[in-house]
């Protein structure tokens, strides 16, 4: 399988490359017909955009990530399901993990999302967490 390029996308939609990364990323001013050309384009030429690549671009990820102290509680419950709705609002992805009071786990959780690069974090700490972890 071949990997197909921005330029070959442009191409066969009479476009700058410019002009696709804009539709991808749902930004600029792009009319509706040259949007709907670029899509098919898209979807002809088999596209798969690599949000990984796009990721390591931008230092920076569609990834929140949601630690919680005790999964068990039904207030988290209620709450994660209203920061799911709001990120995928958003196009954001949520993460979930659960730390059970320890911070050992906590510190991993976070090391991983910083390695990750992602967006942003909500954390529900742990009752032995110092202040100076925040």
């Amino acid at each position: 399988m071949t990997t197909v390029t921005l330029a070959q996308v442009a191409e066969r939609a009479g476009v700058s490359t410019a002009t696709v990364s804009m539709v991808l990323r749902n930004r600029g001013r792009i009319s509706q017909a040259t949007r709907e050309r670029v899509l098919k384009a898209l979807d002809d030429a088999g596209y798969v955009y690599n949000q990984t690549a796009a990721n390591l671009r931008n230092r920076s990820s569609n990834q929140v990530g949601l630690l919680l102290h005790d999964i068990t509680n039904p207030f988290y419950g209620e709450m994660t399901a209203g920061l799911s709705h709001e990120m995928e609002r958003h196009d954001l992805l949520l993460f979930l993990a659960n730390s059970e009071e320890s911070g050992e786990r906590q510190q991993k959780f976070v090391d991983s999302l910083m390695r990750n690069n992602a967006c942003g974090m909500v954390l529900c700490a742990a009752r032995e967490t110092p202040a100076s972890f925040f």
